[in-house]
């Protein structure tokens, strides 16, 4: 098992998480959430792979793929059935962050086909034409827990855009839920969305305003007072 594990995906029952490796052979794994058994070799490869999103019903993992130092593409793998796993978007450019709807049918993502970081979504898994819900920017999209709405980041801004889905899934307007200074990864997943709606982020200091370190005297008998050894 890796000593630098990255990219944990929570599989739909909560039991399970799906994660990689940081370093070659960049390996993706599948291992109880309790930690009660040891990790399960889902991939071993020597290229960059990273799990992105498992579908709702916990039959297929998406994960990004670069061949020695190529584009990044997306291919998908099957969970609970033996299959092989397979390309799903393959070009000459970079497909990254990519998430399932919450009904499975659709597949949100980030590619660089124009040259900046757009937001597309492509129905799941016959692929077919795709729908830009992004304008100025966007990468890393997540859905909301019913499927109306895509969030997706701008920079410093969190986006969000309405869907509705049917036999085809047609766009809003993107809109900005907030701004402010959290933790940008270049490659990495940097956010996350509660089931309630609220978001999970890093919030990276303002450079204009001190900091301040808290000391604590005494720690050590404050805790045997409060946790006794018996």
């Amino acid at each position: 098992e890796p000593a630098t594990q990255f990219g944990a995906v929570w599989t739909p029952g909560g039991d399970r998480i799906v994660y990689g490796q940081d370093d070659p052979p960049y390996n993706i794994y599948r291992r109880p959430a309790d930690g009660t058994s040891q990790a399960e070799l889902l991939l071993g490869t020597q290229v960059d792979n990273e799990a992105l999103s498992i579908s709702p019903d916990g039959e297929f993992l998406i994960y990004s793929h670069s061949d020695k130092g190529a584009s990044y593409d997306l291919r998908i793998m099957p969970l609970e059935e033996s299959g092989e796993a397979r390309s799903w978007i393959e070009t000459p450019f970079n497909e990254y962050f990519a998430s399932f709807s919450p009904d499975g049918n659709w597949i949100a993502f980030m590619s660089d086909e124009t040259g900046t970081d757009q937001v597309y979504v492509q129905r799941f898994p016959d692929g077919g034409r795709k729908l830009q819900v992004s304008l100025d920017g966007g990468t890393r999209p997540l859905w909301s827990r019913e499927g109306n709405e895509i969030f997706f980041r701008n920079g410093p801004r969190m986006m969000a855009v309405e869907v509705t889905s049917g036999d085809r899934l047609t766009a809003g307007q993107p809109r900005e839920l907030f701004s402010g200074s959290y933790m940008a990864s270049s490659n990495k997943w940097d956010y996350a969305v509660a089931p309630d709606g609220r978001f999970i982020m890093i919030k990276t200091p303002d450079e204009d305003k001190p900091r301040e370190i808290s000391v604590v005297l005494n720690w050590f008998r404050e805790l045997e007072e409060l946790v006794p050894a018996d």
